[in-house]
Formats: C-alpha cells, structure tokens, sequence
C-alpha cells in the first residue's frame, strides 16, 4: 500500500512541475511580445524619419541622386542602422546601409548616395526599414514619418549653377525650349560621390572656387565628368583657387586681358557690346567652339566619357547677362554638347535593363569540370564489370561471397564520391569571380562598364569591395520570387556590396559604369596595300593582351598576342580594299548560341557585340576602323572582405585607328561608313542606334551630321556623287543644308547631285548636315535617312 501511494505522489508531482514549466514559457512569450511591442511603440513615438532627394524632390528617372535623410529622436539615445530601398531599373536594385547614431532629443541629417529610382520598377513598395544595433540581428523597429523614397521624374536635361550670386543668372532658369530644367546647387549640398551627380546633366561653375570644397567633392565632380558629366565655367586668372583640382584639365591657357563684341561670340548678334575678356591659347587635347581672330573663346577638352568646357571671359559679365539671346545662345551650346540621352522608357527598356541582357548575362556561365559522357558509359561499364563477374570469381575462389554485401556498397559509394569531387572541385576550393568588361580608351582615360558575377562555393554572406571612384556597381536581382537580397555599404574609400543569405553554388551579379585614369594606349606605324598590312605595335598598357586584331567592315584582322610594353612587328592580310567603320553581319544573334564548348571565345564575341552598340559607345560612330586588344587581368580590382578567390577575366579596350585608304579607285561611303552625329537643336535623344539607322526622338528639331572618315585624305580624293534617301517616316522632315545659299532644303523624295554641285552640300570640314523636323505625335521611333557618297581615289 506504501509503495503504491508513493507512486501515485510522484505521478501528481511530475503533473505539477509540467504545469509549472507550461505557466512560465507563456510567461516568457507574453513577456517577449510584451517588451517587443513596447519598444515598437515606444520607437514609433521616438523616432521620425523625413527625406528629400535630388534636385528639390525632383530625379532622372533611373539616375543617381542625392538623398537627405532627416532622422529625429525625442526619446533616448539611438544607434542602429537604416536600410533605405533602390532599384534604377526592373530587376536590378538594393538597399543603402545607412549606420545611425542619434542622441537623445536630437536631429541628424545624412547625406545618401542613391543609385537611382525608375519608373518602370515597383519602387514605391519597398519601404525603409530602421533596425536597433546591426540589421543582421533583424531587431527592426518602426518609426513616425515617411516609410518610402518620394521622388518626381523629370524628363529633361538639367542644368546646376555653383556660383555665389545665382540671382545673375536669372535668364537661364527657363530655356526656350524647355530642354533643359535649371536650379541651384549649394556647396553644402554637393556629395562626395559622382553617382550622386548622375541627376545633373551639366554643372555650371562662376563667381565661385572649387577649393571651397572638400578633396572628396572635387573628386567626385572629376569623376562625374570621367562618366559622361558637363562642366561649364569661364575665365579667372587664378587658376589653381577657382579651379581646384580641376585646374589642369582646363581646355583654355589665359593671358592679356581684352575685350570680345557679342558679335564674336554668336555671328548672328547684331549688338555691339563689348565684355571683358582674356587672350587665350588651347591647352593640349583641347578643341575649340567658337574661335575669334583665330584664337579659341569657348573651348572643350574630353575627360574620360564626359567634357569641360571654357570660355575665356566671365560667364557673369553684365553684358553677357543682358544680351537678348544669352539663354538661347547657352541652350544650343549646351545641347550641342550634350552627351547623355534623355529618360523615357514608355517605349523601350532602360540602358541598364539592355547593358545586362546584351553585355551582362554572358558573364554568368561558368566554366565547369565535367565528365563527358562517353567517359561516364565507361566508368559503369567497369563498374558492372568489376561487381559482377571479377568480383563473383575473385570472392568463390576465396570463398567468400558473403562479404559481396557490404563491398558492391562500398565501391559504389567510392565510385559516386569520385564523380562528384571530379565534377565540383572547382566550386568546393574556393568562391570564383567572372569579370567581364568593355572599355573606350581616349586622352588618358579608360571608360565603359564592367560586370562581376559571384559563384558561391558555400552558404552564407559574400561581401564584395571595389573603388568606389573607379567602378559604381550595382546588383541585379532577378525577378519575382528569383529576386535576391543585395546591400550597399558606403566607406572612406572603398565601397561594399553585401550579397546576405546566398546559397550554395549560387551566383550573384553587379555591373556599371568604370572609369580610370591611365597613361596607355597602342603606339602603331603600319604600312598597307589593298591586300597587305604590315609594320610595328607597341603595347603602353600595363596589361598583357592574349589577342590584339584591327576591326575593319566585317573583317578582324588578327595581329596575334602582345605583353605590356612590347613591341613587336606585324604582317597580316585584309580581304577588303578601304578600311571602315566595324560592322556585324550576325546582328547578336550569336549570343544565344553558347553551348559550353568555349566559354572564353562565347565572352569575346559578347564584349566585341557591344563595341557595335553606339548608345553606350560613341567611337564605333567616327567612321574609323578600331584597334582592339582582349585581355584577362583585372582592370577593375573587385575583392572579396575575406577568403580566397578564383577570378576568370575577360577585358575588351577598343581605340579608333585612323588607317590611310591610299589606294587609287573609285569608293562608295554610306552613312555606316561616315563619322555620325546627331545633336538636339529642340527636343530629346532617347537612344541612339547608328549600326541599324534606328533612332528614338521626342518631337522636335534636330542637325544629322556625317562627315567622311579621315582615312580618305582630302587631298587624294574627288568626290562624283551625293545621294539622300528619305526613309518615309510619316511627320518627319528632312532638310539638306546649302552651304552656297546659306539656307536648308527641303528632301522629299530621292536627292541626288552630281560632281558640279556636290561642293554646295559638303562643308570645309567634309561635312553633311541635314536637319530633321520630327512631329509624329509623340511616336519616338524613325529611322535617319539614307545617304551616300560616291568618289574616286586619285594616283
């Protein structure tokens, strides 16, 4: 009886004790979710975030931006870390790490370097999220305010004045044709990034020093020149304080002050004012705008994809300002200039949508180390025959066959690790980098863009760092519920993508634009005939090229390898009499064609694809052969924060060569073969694409100018024919200029002249211009008209 009433105390205990432990784990979940929201709301009462971006609230649609976060705390002292969303275009995007630290009852505002906010991308539901302490412990918090990025598109060009007294410049807030939007820049307000400039199409500097500035602003206008920026500034003979750092890539050298008539400064002025001035002379690589008594007054140098420009007066001289035609004089000198395309993607994709399905999918595949099949039925016929009569045999001789149970597992055990080791060993050692990119060589700068792809060799977070003032990456993430998760760290002078959560053997993409400062290029003496190209290359890059080839017509005329600082002689044949302009018979069609045989050549026909593609590279439009060389170093350093990596590059730099088509006979140029160029008198440029005469417009008026490559020398060369064909856009004008008459006329049908009128049609300069009147309704796409010359090369 004893022993079973303890029995029954000890069941009645335990019960007790499981009712305990239950009460307190609902104890300890209130208690969690109690304090949880409690710090919820005690945030949401604390903590209020406000923003304001670019210009005023006011972005390029899929362009960098500055972004000022206002974060007030009336609680107490607060450090964690903001992520704030971005996504310039459909599919590629991120956040912005932003680390906090507020004190109790006060308000801090952080300046955030924004890759952009696009209109075709979702954008406006993904919401900032604020974390207590790292947002890898997902302690986030909520807050009073704006939860999103608010931005207002603007289509035009935009314009921001640096200068100390704005007020002057009064005329230039509106432009006649409303191309161009104007406001105000503070020093206070510029960034210290260039990617942050990208809403600011041109940035005019007067009656203010650069020095004023930080090293970091300076260099970060520098930079947002190299990527395509237009600096516009006048005379100041203290150079080195109004310039800054920018001193020595002024296009203009000063010296006695004068006096210039409007006059000289715009040929159709009628008023005789004068402005004070200054003598000036070019600087090296410089190319003057307008010249007067044979000396440069507004001059341009190029600096990587983008230009300065300078006048050799003050840009606020009183006169100047009170001209009548100032602001239309400054409008068309701007968008003559101009070297970006407006924002519009109603009818087409983004540049950055189109860069990743041309250029940046093609840096995705991975080499692999596989076991090709034949192998493979080789394998398991040894296999079967080891198992079944070697093995049979081999355990009755011995009599042993009962031990055929744990040894046929065994070997296939053995033979499974085998194939797989074999099959994964590159992606177990370490993590790889694909690296892929193409670049444009010009006055000392290598500029393009550059693509990078992670294959993960195991789970986790994968940190990428790159110079943030050579490279301005950013994240593809897929679509739908492909889409990854990709954040941006700012630091001092290396920058970080973070790519969380990746899992195994999974690859993660980022490409943008590169830009980078670096003596080089290819020192060449050829000698030709029609069928022959021979003489000496050297190599000034510090890279080595496994291939260099001329690209000419549809020909590549291979010039074999060449290593950094070498020179070497050549001999090659060519298949085609005049050398030309590249072009691509197979239209990218080739793209789709990889099958896992040559991954190196499937990437060099991917880069060399894009060098065709004017809307991101205008030197395939001159109308020049180009010198090209591929090689597999880095250009662009792309670590990872820890560990090793396995890289696999493949660089394309491309420069025109200018090749002398010497050889006597008669020779057709149609516009393909012509230097190109299309500039907005009124309207916008959404792409252009002169390998296929396809062009997108906004209705308005524009100058189409081919001019006749200089491999065909002026002096050996008669011109017979000139033929303009319209291409039948319903709502397009075409107009061709006289320059006898000094007036356009009109092209409606086929227009041809012959040897004793062609001069009429054709400037100094060797040029054609053709106005284009465009009025489809807000239709974009047209094509240019046909057009081509026919002459003959003399003895």
């Amino acid at each position: 009886m004893k022993t079973a009433k303890n029995k029954k105390w000890g069941k009645q205990s335990l019960r007790n004790v499981k009712k305990v432990i239950i009460i307190c784990f609902i104890l300890f979940l209130a208690t969690t979710f109690i304090v949880k929201e409690a710090n919820a709301a005690t945030s949401t009462a604390e903590i209020k975030i406000t923003t304001e971006a670019g210009l005023a609230g006011k972005v390029i649609d899929g362009k960098g931006f500055l972004l000022k976060v206002t974060i007030e705390n009336s609680g107490k002292d607060f450090k964690g870390d903001l992520l704030v969303p971005y996504s310039p275009s459909y599919e590629v995007g991120g956040q912005t790490l932003v680390s906090v630290d507020i004190p109790a009852n006060s308000k801090k505002t952080y300046m955030v370097t924004m890759p952009g906010i696009s209109s075709d991308s979702n954008y406006a539901n993904n919401k900032m999220k604020l974390y207590r302490g790292s947002w890898k412990k997902g302690d986030e918090v909520t807050f009073a305010g704006v939860k999103e990025v608010r931005v207002n598109f603007i289509s035009q060009q935009t314009l921001g004045i640096l200068t100390d007294q704005y007020d002057k410049f009064k005329d230039l807030r509106k432009f006649p044709s409303n191309s161009i939007y104007t406001t105000e820049l503070l020093k206070e307000d510029l960034p210290d990034q260039a990617l942050a400039l990208e809403t600011v199409s041109y940035l005019l500097v007067d009656q203010f020093s650069l020095t004023e500035l930080t090293d970091a602003q300076q260099q970060a206008i520098k930079n947002w020149i190299e990527n395509g920026g237009i600096l516009i500034t006048g005379a100041s003979t203290n150079g080195k304080q109004v310039y800054g750092n920018l001193e020595t890539v002024m296009p203009l050298a000063l010296g006695d002050q004068e006096t210039i008539s409007l006059e000289a400064i715009d040929s159709k002025s009628k008023q005789l004012e004068k402005i004070n001035g200054f003598q000036s002379s070019l600087t090296d690589g410089a190319e003057a705008i307008v010249l007067h008594n044979d000396q440069p007054i507004i001059a341009k140098k190029t600096l990587g994809g983008g230009k300065v420009m300078q006048t050799s007066f003050s840009l606020s001289d009183p006169a100047f300002l009170s001209w009548q035609g100032f602001n239309s004089w400054m409008e068309k000198i701007l968008l003559a200039e101009n070297t970006q395309h407006s924002a519009n993607y109603q009818y087409s994709n983004s540049p950055i949508s189109n860069l990743y399905y041309n250029f940046v999918e093609s840096n995705e595949y991975f080499k692999n180390s596989t076991i090709s099949t034949s192998i493979l039925l080789i394998i398991l016929a040894g296999y079967l025959l080891v198992i079944v009569p070697i093995l049979y045999f081999m355990l009755k001789k011995i009599d042993k066959r009962e031990h055929a149970w744990w040894i046929i597992p065994c070997l296939s055990i053995l033979l499974s690790i085998g194939v797989f080791f074999t099959g994964a060993k590159d992606k177990i050692k370490n993590p790889q980098f694909n690296e892929m990119g193409i670049y444009q060589y010009n006055d000392n700068y290598l500029s393009g863009y550059q693509a990078t792809t992670l294959l993960s060799n195991k789970s986790g977070d994968f940190t990428l760092t790159y110079d943030k003032n050579a490279y301005t990456p950013i994240p593809y993430l897929g679509y739908g519920e492909l889409q990854v998760k990709a954040i941006t760290s700012e630091k001092i002078k290396k920058n970080e993508i973070i790519f969380p959560e990746v899992e195994y053997w999974s690859s993660r993409t980022m490409f943008g634009k590169s830009s980078i400062p670096l003596e080089g290029g290819f020192g060449h003496e050829f000698d030709t005939t029609e069928k022959e190209i021979s003489g000496t290359i050297t190599n000034h890059y510090p890279y080595d090229f496994a291939r260099v080839f001329i690209w000419s017509g549809t020909e590549k005329i291979d010039l074999g390898s060449l290593a950094a600082g070498e020179t070497k002689k050549v001999k090659a044949t060519h298949k085609h009499k005049y050398f030309s302009r590249p072009t691509d018979t197979n239209q990218g069609y080739y793209l789709y064609d990889y099958n896992g045989k040559d991954l190196n050549e499937y990437r060099e026909l991917a880069a060399s694809s894009m060098v065709l593609n004017t809307d991101y590279f205008k030197n395939v439009s001159t109308g020049d052969p180009l010198l090209i060389g591929i090689t597999n170093e880095d250009i662009v350093k792309v670590e990872l924060t820890s560990g090793k990596v396995t890289k696999n590059s493949t660089n394309l730099i491309m420069e025109p060569i200018t090749i002398a088509n010497n050889f006597p006979g008669p020779f057709t140029l149609n516009e393909g073969n012509m230097e190109q160029k299309l500039t907005v008198i009124e309207g916008a440029i959404y792409n252009e694409n002169f390998q296929y005469n396809d062009i997108s417009l906004e209705d308005g008026k524009y100058l189409y100018t081919l001019g006749i490559p200089k491999s065909y020398e002026e002096s050996s060369i008669a011109l017979d024919s000139l033929t303009v064909q319209p291409m039948g856009n319903m709502g397009v004008k075409y107009s061709i200029y006289n320059k006898r008459t000094d007036d356009y006329e009109e092209v409606k049908s086929l227009f041809k002249v012959e040897k004793e009128k062609i001069g009429d049609y054709v400037d100094k300069n060797r040029k054609i211009t053709i106005k284009v009147d465009k009025a489809t309704n807000g239709d974009p796409y047209m094509q240019l008209p046909s057009v081509k010359v026919k002459g003959e090369i003399k003895e």
